[in-house]
């Protein structure tokens, strides 16, 4: 059994470092807090990342780069290496030749998520339920795609390969309610995998073009290095939503179990009260809570096109060799253009109406909204009136206090904990499903940081009653009430006889200033349409949707009455955690997380940043 601190980059390095193994250009970059990296600084310490957990790649890694020579020579892993590394080792291993059931599979996924309540190897725990634990742990091709972290209860880091492994022996589905709930995790699992793939493969790839993305100077290196480390922040987002949404796939089973995930917690525990089902992905929900985004769709979808287009031009002036060693994305999740009738209200209208769990994430690129949300339904409500408990996940962003020093002793607007409760949206507490039944929205909020957050610092700014009014100061409050206002105008228009002709108007406005706003009202200023913020892009609708309002009343075409803003929903609960917490129960994604976020604060001086 391995400990931790052998997967943590900077225990790795102060270990090393204070044996003479590091060479002098690499030694003490964490003794200082965060500096200016150069690129081959950052190779190393992604190579030696990689290499965590693996006594013999890491020393054949440090070995390799001693004799580095700065800006002259840099050690280039080779394809054994490669196969060392857990991960980077891919494709499907080789089970035992007994049947796969996928009471096997979910077992496997209870371990990835931290839900065992066993040790997975004591000899004496004999019968049906140790043999289907034991199927994927046990499995000889499988004994370099595992580590223990934890023997009582049983916790492990587990590669990709592992992963896939367990993806593709899931057996089919049947049409039981059971073999959908089991489909359900089994697409949670295979999210997870993907998400994990590529950011291995991309970390991966950079260490590989090391020579050729070490000049310091060349603007394509220092392109591609400043969009890695933005790629860095949807890892976060990205890896820890997709083990949340795992773990509470396979705890629906029986009950929610999510006290021990969570390093503070303020208010009610979701624990029971909530019907058994599978945890639906639902996609296209480009907007929530803020919904009335959907009406800048067409304008923000052209603007990715053109980052696109300045990408492809940047990376046809790099040269050959560099374009041929590595690729890096432009941050963004996939954002489509807007469709007519195809809102991320109606499609949260669908969802609520099929009364399954489901969870999304939200692709607005003001980031005016969660990281992620999942909505769970209680078990008993009345005949068309579901109530759910809406989760709103939300990580911490790179760029401010990244030392935790600092960031306790900060005040005011500062501090994480201040400015993720005064980031706070409007939340419906009703929503009305597409066959017209009324839905009763409650809300817990969680906040994901790097480090962790003392508890005093937690509870000091936490209300008693939680409710979404007081949890926020009054200016923000003013925003709540103004971006209701906005929500309902949209959801006014979706629901008019004169949808079309108004959608149309949407995007025309969207794209140019319309004539009747008042320009000087309009945050940002005027010369930039349409507005990037919420408060400017709110307005902007209210003030348009108005407008065609009093044409419609004064043409005999439409009813007088004006679109009425909903309550704001309860805020029930608000809970914390942090990327210690998550190794505690789902490693794989809290170490892998952890270390690029470290090297990210570290590096945090450059591009920036």
């Amino acid at each position: 059994m391995q400990p931790m601190p052998m997967f943590d980059v900077r225990n790795i390095l102060f270990a090393h470092d204070s044996a003479g193994m590091i060479p002098s250009q690499y030694a003490g970059l964490f003794n200082h807090g965060p500096r200016r990296l150069s690129n081959e600084q950052l190779l190393f310490l992604i190579h030696v990342f990689l290499c965590a957990g693996r006594p013999r790649a890491l020393s054949d890694c440090l070995e390799g780069h001693a004799q580095d020579v700065p800006g002259v020579s840099f050690f280039h892993p080779t394809q054994q290496w490669h196969d060392q590394i857990i991960w980077l080792r891919r494709g499907v291993a080789q089970l035992p030749s007994m049947p796969v059931v996928n009471w096997k599979c979910f077992d496997a996924c209870r371990l990835v998520v931290g839900l065992g309540d066993a040790n997975d190897f004591n000899d004496c725990d004999i019968g049906f339920r140790c043999e289907r634990r034991r199927h994927f742990v046990l499995a000889p091709d499988l004994e370099e795609d595992f580590v223990v972290t934890q023997a009582q209860p049983t916790r492990a880091l587990v590669s990709p390969r592992f992963l896939s492994t367990v993806v593709n022996n899931w057996p089919p589905e049947g049409y039981e309610r059971a073999d959908l709930i089991h489909d359900s995790i089994r697409r949670h699992c295979e999210d997870l995998l993907r998400i994990l793939e590529a950011h291995t493969n991309l970390a991966s790839a950079l260490v590989k073009a090391g020579p050729v993305v070490c000049d310091q100077h060349d603007p394509c290196c220092v392109e591609l290095i400043a969009r890695w480390y933005e790629t860095i922040q949807l890892a976060f987002e990205d890896l820890t939503f997709h083990a949340l949404c795992l773990r509470i796939a396979c705890d629906n089973m029986s009950y929610f179990r999510l006290s021990d995930i969570f390093s503070h917690t303020k208010g009610d525990r979701i624990v029971s009260g909530y019907k058994c089902g599978p945890l639906v992905r639902v996609e296209n929900v480009a907007n929530f809570p803020s919904t009335f985004f959907d009406a800048y769709g067409g304008i923000d979808a052209a603007e990715k096109d053109t980052e696109k287009v300045r990408t492809d031009q940047l990376q046809s002036s790099c040269s050959q060799a560099l374009q041929n060693s590595i690729v890096v994305p432009v941050v963004r999740r996939s954002l489509q253009r807007a469709q007519l009738h195809e809102s991320s209200y109606e499609h949260l209208q669908a969802a609520l109406a099929k009364g399954d769990h489901f969870c999304f994430q939200p692709c607005n690129p003001n980031n005016h909204c969660e990281d992620g949300v999942i909505f769970l339904c209680k078990e008993n409500y009345s005949r068309g009136q579901r109530e759910w408990t809406v989760l709103l996940v939300s990580n911490e962003r790179f760029g401010g206090h990244s030392d935790p020093a600092m960031r306790e002793a900060a005040t005011g607007p500062r501090h994480v904990v201040d400015e993720w409760r005064g980031n706070v949206a409007h939340m419906p507490a009703d929503f009305q499903d597409s066959d017209g039944n009324t839905h009763h929205l409650q809300y817990a909020r969680i906040l994901i940081t790097v480090d962790p957050v003392v508890e005093s610092k937690f509870d000091v700014t936490a209300t008693e009653d939680n409710e979404v009014e007081d949890t926020t100061t009054t200016s923000v409050s003013e925003e709540g009430s103004l971006f209701a206002e906005a929500n309902a105008a949209y959801i006014y228009m979706l629901r008019t006889n004169t949808r079309d002709e108004i959608e149309s108007k949407v995007r025309n406005w969207a794209l140019h200033p319309p004539p009747q706003c008042d320009l000087a009202e309009l945050s940002p200023p005027a010369g930039r349409f349409p507005p990037k913020d919420a408060i400017g892009r709110a307005k902007m609708l209210v003030g348009t949707m108005q407008h065609h309002h009093n044409l419609s009343m004064e043409a005999g075409s439409e009813e007088t009455s004006p679109p009425s803003k909903g309550k704001h929903g309860r805020v029930v609960a608000e809970y914390c955690m942090d990327l210690d917490t998550i190794s505690k129960w789902c490693p794989t994604v809290g170490v892998f997380v952890g270390n690029l976020a470290r090297i990210r604060q570290l590096g945090i001086g450059r591009h920036g940043n």
